[in-house]
């Protein structure tokens, strides 16, 4: 490599991405990455995922240039496309970085069940047990894997009482549940008792779970 793109590589591993001058070819799948992190920087997704796409071309196991990738399809709202290139990175043998990323793709889709295949194929992949654990209950909430949803939820509640999303899937587990057959007094004061809370907290869906609560509740 030459001096000129060995400056161009140390600048970029610092997080300055300078123009870059043109490249021998055994130079291009690096420069090409760098290219695309320039790229990805001033978001301009189509080009950025044009050069990773090129490194990738060059080099079909570069776990960054496929990570990225899939980064920039999931700005652009491309969650599909964004989960092929993270699927792809998972050849690796050091992927376990791709797995949380992987997953909220595939739960923002609706595929829960691809999503607790891929938490099960990588359960020390999580930066916390709870982080892990969060992503299974609303994948088993959406699945209508009621049961073992509220346990994981109650018990996340616990340790994390006002995080708006929790509450939010544990009052539609509950509300759910209720819709098919009444809720015991204990699952009823459990949701009195989170719709308050969520209320309180101002949450997003609040005009939802108000018209959730007085059906309950009432």
């Amino acid at each position: 490599m030459s001096a000129a793109h060995q400056a161009v590589v140390q600048q970029a591993r610092e997080g300055v991405y300078v123009e870059v001058p043109a490249s021998e070819p055994e130079d291009e799948v690096t420069l090409a990455f760098i290219r695309g992190l320039a790229q990805l920087q001033k978001q301009r997704y189509a080009q950025a995922a044009a050069w990773f796409q090129l490194s990738l071309k060059h080099a079909s196991d570069f776990l960054g240039a496929a990570v990225y990738l899939g980064a920039v399809h999931a700005a652009a709202g491309r969650d599909n496309d964004a989960i092929g290139a993270w699927q792809m990175a998972t050849i690796s043998d050091d992927s376990a970085a791709v797995y949380p990323m992987l997953v909220d793709a595939l739960l923002r889709i609706g595929d829960s069940q691809g999503a607790l295949d891929m938490i099960a194929e990588a359960p020390e992949a999580w930066p916390t047990n709870d982080a892990r654990l969060r992503r299974v209950a609303t994948a088993q909430a959406m699945l209508g894997q009621f049961e073992p949803a509220l346990e994981a939820l109650t018990g996340l509640l616990q340790r994390s009482p006002d995080d708006q999303d929790l509450l939010f899937v544990a009052i539609q587990v509950l509300y759910r549940q209720h819709l098919a057959r009444p809720l015991e007094p204990s699952a009823r004061k459990r949701f009195d008792e989170y719709t308050q809370r969520y209320l309180e907290s101002k949450g997003h869906e609040s005009p939802l779970v108000q018209t959730w609560r007085r059906y309950v509740m009432r």
